[in-house]
C-alpha cells in the first residue's frame, strides 16, 4: 500500500490533494515584478501550460495575480499593482483547494 501511495505522489498532480507552496523566488519584490511560486500539486489532473487555478496575494483583500506560466511545481506570476507595501501572504488555489500561505515582501 505504501509503495502505491509513493508512486502516486511521485507521478505528479494526479491524485494530489491540496497544493503546497515551498517557497517564492524572489521572496521580495515590487509591484509588477515576476515571482515564481515553487511547490507541488499545482495541476489537477494534468498541466498544459494554462493556469489551473489562482494565485492570490493577501487575505483581506484577496488580490488575484496574473499567471505567466503554470506547471505542476512552479507558477510564474506578476505581483499585482494593487497589493499594499509590506509583508503579504501568497496562496495558490487549485480545484477549490487552497495551499499553505507563504510570506512575500512588497517593496517600493
Amino acid at each position: 500500500m505504501r509503495a502505491a501511495l509513493a508512486a502516486i505522489a511521485v507521478a505528479g498532480c494526479a491524485g494530489a490533494g491540496a497544493p503546497s507552496i515551498d517557497q517564492l523566488t524572489p521572496a521580495t519584490g515590487r509591484r509588477g515584478d515576476a515571482v515564481v511560486v515553487h511547490g507541488d500539486g499545482f495541476c489537477v489532473p494534468d498541466c498544459d501550460g494554462s493556469p489551473m487555478g489562482a494565485v492570490d496575494f493577501g487575505l483581506d483583500p484577496l488580490i488575484r495575480a496574473t499567471a505567466l506560466t503554470w506547471d505542476a511545481t512552479a507558477i510564474q506570476v506578476i505581483v499585482p499593482q494593487s497589493v499594499e507595501l509590506g509583508t503579504t501572504e501568497v496562496i495558490v488555489t487549485v480545484n477549490d483547494r487552497s495551499s499553505n500561505a507563504v510570506d512575500f515582501e512588497v517593496v517600493p
